[in-house]
């Protein structure tokens, strides 16, 4: 389903350098980078692992360091309603995906969370990374600007589920996120943008045939007018 790129680190980073070198943690006092890690540690989590379900208690924000997670909901109908994918690597180490912001405002969890592939966690404890937020200027005004990637990211969502139709989707995910589509088969991938495989399978074979995407060597999908891609959803 979804396969990660060679990491030469071999995920054997240690925790120092994994939050020395992270955005979030950008120009923090040496005080409170010590104090980050007296809270945090890194944890492996096997494939299908069920990291919560939706309500479950939270202790802890964790950062995705290396594989693929689901962050999901049941709706009334009991089908399975994909909130967001994150997937990463060992190499991608200033800004990995933060899975569940949450747990620095809520002591349950809002989602279900799945590990698709074999995980790579940084846990840090919530009601102690809350403290050490307020008494850091910079670490307080990093968590703010990842807090508003986090609502731009949500406002894609809801527009991808609520007003774009499925061109518009397609247009929307590749201009934001290209590598998903390398990465993910076109079940995962459809069942993330609402709609069918054959409709997904057929917008990207319009979107070929416009000359607006194409296909490299590797047979992964490369845009080619990023300009034309935009104004497919810009226009909804």
């Amino acid at each position: 389903m979804f396969k990660l790129r060679s990491c030469s680190l071999a995920c054997s980073l240690d925790i120092k350098k994994a939050i020395d070198s992270m955005e979030d943690f950008r120009n923090i006092s040496q005080k409170t980078f010590d104090r980050i890690i007296s809270v945090a540690h890194t944890k492996q989590y096997p494939k299908d692992t069920v990291l919560y379900y939706e309500d479950d208690a939270i202790d802890s924000v964790h950062y995705l360091l290396h594989g693929c997670v689901k962050i999901y909901k049941i709706n009334k109908f009991d089908n399975e309603v994909i909130i967001n994918l994150y997937a990463t690597n060992c190499m991608i180490m200033n800004s990995p995906p933060l899975i569940n912001y949450q747990a620095l405002v809520s002591k349950h969890s809002y989602n279900n969370i799945f590990c698709l592939e074999d995980c790579k966690i940084l846990s840090i404890n919530s009601e102690s990374f809350k403290e050490i937020i307020k008494d850091d200027l910079n670490l307080s005004l990093n968590m703010l600007d990842r807090a508003n990637k986090l609502i731009e990211d949500q406002e894609h969502t809801i527009n991808i589920n609520m007003i774009y139709d499925a061109k518009a989707k397609l247009a929307s995910m590749l201009s934001k996120r290209p590598n998903i589509f390398n990465d993910l088969n076109k079940k995962v991938i459809s069942q993330m943008l609402n709609i069918s495989q054959e409709t997904l399978s057929r917008n990207i074979q319009k979107l070929k045939d416009e000359n607006i995407i194409g296909i490299d060597n590797n047979k992964h999908i490369v845009i080619i007018n990023e300009d034309k891609l935009n104004s497919i959803f810009k226009m909804e």
